[in-house]
């Protein structure tokens, strides 16, 4: 079985996280950036098509992506940059070689899930999306997803009824029609998803193991943890 390509949307400023200046993505773990360790991960998994969205020091994160890419057996990797800043959904509508469908993976996010079943489940859901969700209960951020049954879930970005209680994992999978239904240029990608959630266009993928992210220094504390106990 092929994996879709995933596209890891690593062109943020970092906002979230001030840290010396540099993009997330090259935040450096046991030596080594970010973005190598989410490679290794992919190639681990069988992937063979990367796709990186980049923006903010664009130059520097592609040629860790490369050296990376270079020492692992996925056969290709691609860049979509950005000159101006377009948001998370923005910066997947750029992408000028979408393939019908095709993982989404944040650029802070390390998801060692089995993309091989997200994606035959994804198949068989008929759905324009499935998104990957952890039962979190708002403990490492707000919930912001319920289950409506093993086929359909309901998605706010704020705001959320405390009967959401389930969290964006970091990891989807999207059909390429949504975007190009799209008539704005630049914009976010959970503007996409909470369209989709009342058209009961997005499947969940429910995840059982905790996700780690570094877009908080709780996260960055976390992830540097599990790197060294992993020896990653």
């Amino acid at each position: 079985m092929n994996l879709f390509p995933i596209i890891i949307l690593c062109g943020g400023l970092g906002t979230r996280v001030q840290y010396h200046g540099i993009p997330k993505s090259l935040i450096r773990f046991n030596q080594k950036p970010f973005i190598s360790h989410q490679i290794k991960l992919f190639d681990k998994k069988g992937v063979n098509n990367l796709i990186l969205c980049t923006g903010y020091q664009s130059d520097e994160i592609m040629k860790h992506g490369m050296g990376s890419w270079l020492d692992s057996d996925i056969d290709e990797i691609k860049f979509s940059n950005e000159d101006i800043p377009l948001g998370t959904g923005g910066a997947i509508k750029n992408v000028e070689y979408l393939q019908e469908n095709f993982f989404v993976i944040y650029g802070d996010t390390y998801a060692n899930i089995n993309y091989k079943q997200m994606q035959r489940k994804f198949l068989r859901s008929n759905k324009m999306c499935m998104m990957g969700v952890y039962k979190n209960n708002n403990k490492f951020d707000k919930s912001n997803v319920k289950i409506i049954d093993k086929n359909t879930l309901l998605y706010k970005k704020n705001n959320t009824p405390e009967d959401y209680t389930f969290i964006d994992y970091g990891v989807s999978i999207f059909n390429k029609k949504i975007f190009e239904r799209t008539a704005e240029d630049i914009f976010s990608l959970s503007d996409i998803q909470e369209k989709l959630s009342p058209e009961e266009q997005i499947a969940p993928y429910i995840i059982k193991d905790r996700f780690y992210e570094i877009g908080s220094p709780q996260g960055i504390e976390d992830f540097r943890k599990f790197a060294k106990k992993e020896n990653l």
